[in-house]
């Protein structure tokens, strides 16, 4: 009887843990409810746990989400073990593809499922994400110019100083600290010099726009400007090269659909004609299927 209200406890114990942490919970809380290593080979012969990596478990049906598998993944690392690279991506902004659990600890890792990169991180470059350990999004960013393409790596990092998760002036510092001669740090610095007091384009597409133009010789634009007529406020336009009074409009594969944005757009356009602006409308498909004769088009038109 006293046995068997002992592992009751135990039992509640991890479960309560277990609430706290996405469904998981580790061999450390097993000792600290009170267990030992027979109880959790009686748990898991029985089918009552599930073994999600060495050192970290789940009770079985409960259904193990990725931040479970990440969090588990911490656990079996022990202390001062993170959630970090494309795991840290993924956590801070949700794409659904991520598989393998990719973590900075200060220990060697053999577990099939985590991907361990040995080291030990300074305090500025981690935090928590719910019960999640996991590194800033300026490290994350760090950490995935040696792994991404350049343009992957252009894409992500707009997209987080979009959302507000990375901040340029943070980026800058830690990339002093602890950038060095990592592979792909020359190229992020040149990303974040090239933000440098300037307005972040709002979408992916208007990303790969200005990389297509920068590709194509052309000189950047400036992004998001606002065109006034005598004090009055015309348009907000995506890009605009004032000295030629040429106006660039993004039109993504999401946007100026509907009917009502369509004449909204048409309105605008004969606002900033009406101003002596000139508008070059670019489209998804145009960007991806026609990108050469787009780019001498743009070119002529700064030309004229």
């Amino acid at each position: 009887m006293r046995d068997l209200v002992t592992s009751e406890r135990i039992d509640a114990e991890l479960a309560a843990a277990a609430a706290r942490q996405h469904g998981v919970f580790s061999l450390d809380q097993v000792l600290k409810a009170g267990g030992d290593p027979s109880i959790v080979y009686r748990r898991i012969t029985s089918g009552r746990w599930l073994r999600l990596f060495p050192r970290a478990y789940a009770f079985a049906g409960h259904p193990v989400t990725f931040h479970g598998r990440v969090l588990a993944a911490c656990l079996t690392a022990g202390e001062w073990s993170f959630a970090s690279h494309t795991t840290a991506a993924d956590l801070w902004l949700p794409s659904g593809t991520t598989q393998e659990v990719h973590l900075w600890s200060p220990r060697r890792v053999r577990s099939a499922g985590i991907t361990a990169h040995l080291g030990t991180l300074d305090r500025a470059d981690v935090t928590r994400l719910g019960s999640i350990p996991i590194t800033r999004p300026e490290r994350m960013l760090i950490d995935l110019a040696s792994t991404l393409s350049r343009e992957a790596l252009e894409g992500t990092l707009d997209e987080f100083l979009r959302r507000g998760l990375a901040q340029l002036p943070r980026l800058e510092r830690r990339l002093t600290a602890v950038g060095g001669r990592r592979p792909g740090v020359r190229h992020l610095r040149r990303l974040v010099e090239d933000r440098r007091g300037k307005a972040i384009s709002e979408s992916e597409f208007e990303t790969r726009l200005l990389r297509a133009l920068r590709q194509n010789g052309l000189p950047a634009p400036i992004s998001q400007y606002e065109i006034r007529d005598d004090g009055r406020l015309v348009a907000r336009v995506d890009f605009a090269y004032p000295h030629a009074k040429l106006v660039i409009e993004a039109y993504g594969r999401r946007h100026h659909s509907v009917w009502n944005d369509q004449e909204h757009d048409l309105a605008r356009q004969n606002d900033l004609i009406a101003a002596g602006w000139r508008v070059i409308v670019v489209t998804w498909w145009r960007l991806h299927n026609a990108r050469a004769p787009l780019m001498r088009t743009i070119a002529r038109a700064l030309a004229a």
